[in-house]
């Protein structure tokens, strides 16, 4: 893997994708490209960030470090498999799937997980999200964690096990809440 993240490009272009763009944007990351099944929704938001719509999902590979998968939890296996062969870190955002569910697709990966609920049309401070990382390897950790470090100080690095878990308590806390 390349030295350095400098470039990320994103594999979904929903609320969590939304948020992340445009904070890595404006943290000094170089978002490069946007793939979404919605060509119409990857093109939104590539002019908010100043990437690059792609219509097909190998694209991605191009000109990026970084593909940061932010869609569906049921979708992550399949876009992984989509997006083919790539040398550089691939993460997914959910907190329910198992980090191992991309290992059958790449060398380099890893989970960005924000314990947040993202809406596109409501500001969030994403200095005050927790973020919760996991790589395949301690020496993708450090570059996995600068990324999440650029976004918020509280970075927290837990397992598969741990994360499902929280998100689990999270999801309860917050629908059992709303349903009150």
């Amino acid at each position: 893997m390349q030295e350095g993240i400098k470039r990320i490009s994103f594999a979904g272009a929903g609320n969590v994708a939304w948020h992340l763009a445009n904070g890595l944007k404006a943290s000094g990351f170089s978002i490069s490209r946007i793939w979404s099944r919605d060509i119409a929704n990857a093109t939104l938001l590539a002019e908010a960030c100043g990437a690059l719509a792609c219509s097909e999902i190998s694209a991605l590979r191009e000109h990026t470090d970084l593909i940061i998968i932010a869609t569906a939890d049921k979708a992550i296996a399949g876009i992984a498999a989509a997006i083919g062969t790539f040398e550089g870190l691939v993460v997914h955002t959910a907190g329910s799937v198992p980090m191992d569910t991309l290992a059958e697709y790449f060398k380099n990966y890893g989970v960005l997980y924000p314990l947040q609920t993202f809406s596109k049309g409501i500001a969030v401070d994403l200095g005050s999200v927790p973020f919760f990382t996991e790589a395949s390897s301690e020496d993708l950790l450090p570059e996995l964690n600068r990324v999440a470090l650029s976004l918020s100080a509280k970075v927290h690095i837990i397992d598969s096990r741990q994360r499902l878990m929280l998100h689990t308590a999270a999801v309860f806390a917050s629908n059992y809440t709303n349903l009150m």
